[in-house]
């Protein structure tokens, strides 16, 4: 058996939330000095989901703040970094995004949601591991 090597580009789903720390914190352990990470988010704003493409309103902006934000810290710590703002369906956004960014890993968190919460969050995952080429990692709550 031969050892995996490090990812060169790393993709990291992010939702502002507690978990967002976490995930990247794996994330940045799956690379090298030289790996590229690329931070998602994916905009829910009544807006960008009626629109299914860009939007400019508060919501989206504000995303696009947090986004740049996490950046301009990866950036500062020394990672190369980009952010990546997706808008519509959650799933097809982020699988857009991945096979047109060549990630080789994928690097999501898994909220520990019980009951529906689950099934819902729990088939994003699902639904989104059969639309990549990259192997995915899933950080739990």
């Amino acid at each position: 058996m031969s050892p995996v090597p490090a990812y060169g580009k790393i993709a990291i789903t992010l939702d502002f939330g507690e978990l967002d720390e976490k995930v990247i914190n794996h994330a940045l352990a799956q690379g090298k000095t030289d790996s590229a990470y690329l931070l998602i988010h994916i905009t829910e704003s009544v807006a960008a989901g009626a629109n299914f493409g860009e939007s400019v309103d508060d919501e989206t902006l504000s995303d696009q703040q947090y986004l740049n934000a996490y950046v301009q810290q990866l950036k500062e710590k020394g990672y190369q970094v980009e952010g990546k703002l997706g808008f519509g369906n959650t799933v097809d956004s982020i699988a857009r995004i991945i096979n047109e960014s060549n990630v080789e890993l994928l690097v999501i968190g898994a909220h520990g949601h019980r009951g529906i919460k689950d099934l819902i969050y729990g088939e994003t995952i699902n639904q989104l591991r059969h639309l990549i080429k990259a192997p995915v990692l899933i950080v739990p709550a």
